[in-house]
């Protein structure tokens, strides 16, 4: 893992892991998406905080059901 890593920061975009404070949850951004049988999407969400829930039966009415 660690020489992935360093592949990484040599790289031409040079990616790094910055360090982050404490209680940082960069890393648990979450969301969902309904897509109809037609490709398209129909519903939506993406949370602000790690600890919020979609509206899950809303995301079934989008299909009809």
């Amino acid at each position: 893992m660690w020489a992935e890593i360093t592949k990484l920061k040599e790289s031409p975009s040079k990616i790094v892991n910055r360090t982050t404070g404490g209680g940082s949850d960069r890393w648990k951004a979450q969301g969902a998406v309904v897509v109809g049988s037609d490709g398209l999407v129909k519903w939506w969400w993406r949370g602000e905080k790690a600890e919020e829930e979609g509206d899950w039966e809303e995301g079934v009415k989008s299909l009809g059901i």
